[in-house]
């Protein structure tokens, strides 16, 4: 019972550090197989993130051609006790493209112009922005030395205390 205890306690303090920013560090993969990161902002809706980012962006392209992403929330350098020890939030994620046909696109629009202003209003208009749906799969929160999870999205976002190497035996 104190383990569950425990667990949900990491997912506050999870959701405390993934709700502090309004940009994620996002890192994809070319056609070549390279990798690239970059930062993008973000609307969380649901289980999901959304992107609203161009086209002429590497990230987009990317994006759209291979469907895969991880996106990081890292705790500032500043805040942390140690650098070694940042507590980050990572996921695996799935992306798909929502068209501007699909009921749920100008919602979200919507949404994001309530977050980040009236910018919005213009880059709607702008033929080469996307709007993307980032699905978690998997991820990871490292809370600290010793302090490290699993999380398994497919079973709402179930955590695990990762255990190392020498303790799976």
């Amino acid at each position: 019972m104190k383990e569950n205890h425990d667990l949900v306690a990491v997912e506050q303090e999870l959701t405390a550090l993934r709700h502090r920013f309004h940009t994620l560090l996002l890192a994809t993969v070319n056609d070549d197989g390279t990798p690239e990161a970059t930062s993008a902002p973000y609307l969380e809706e649901g289980a999901y993130f959304y992107l609203f980012v161009s086209e002429l962006a590497p990230h987009t392209r990317n994006l759209l051609n291979r469907h895969q992403a991880s996106v990081l929330f890292i705790e500032n350098e500043d805040e942390a006790s140690n650098p070694f020890a940042r507590k980050r939030l990572s996921y695996q994620c799935h992306a798909k493209e929502i068209p501007a046909n699909d009921p749920d696109y100008g919602v979200i629009l919507d949404k994001m112009e309530q977050q980040f202003g009236k910018l919005l209003q213009t880059l709607r208009q702008l033929q080469d922005f996307h709007l993307l749906q980032l699905q978690p799969q998997q991820g990871h929160y490292v809370a600290g030395f010793g302090r490290a999870f699993t999380i398994d999205c497919s079973a709402q976002g179930r955590l695990s205390h990762l255990s190392r190497p020498e303790e799976k035996r």
